[in-house]
């Protein structure tokens, strides 16, 4: 094992175990993300409408250097159909306009 995310992880078990390939010789860091047909299948019927211009969701804290410039492409781009979610969970934090949500 080894791509760092264990969703991916999950996800490529399951393409090997579809292809009846063994996870133990498995390149487990390959260069791109490795999904099961059945599993782009259920995406596929999805229902793909877009009901959201923008969407953001995660810590801006964590990497606050790297994330600083989300709150001012918010402030200026978001809208009602925008989706900004905070999850430091910052009791400090205020909305900075359109359908904003907080963890």
């Amino acid at each position: 094992m080894g791509t760092g995310y264990m969703g991916l992880e999950y996800h490529m078990r399951d393409a090997l175990e579809e292809k009846g390939l063994d996870p133990k010789k498995a390149n487990w860091a390959p260069p791109f993300a490795l999904f099961a047909k059945k599993y782009c299948d259920e995406i596929d019927q999805l229902d793909h409408t877009k009901k959201y211009d923008f969407c953001f969701i995660g810590s801006i804290e964590s990497c606050y250097k790297e994330r600083k410039w989300v709150i001012d492409f918010a402030k200026k781009h978001f809208t009602s159909t925008s989706i900004f979610i905070n999850t430091d969970n910052d009791p400090l934090w205020t909305s900075i306009g359109g359908h904003y949500l907080y963890l």
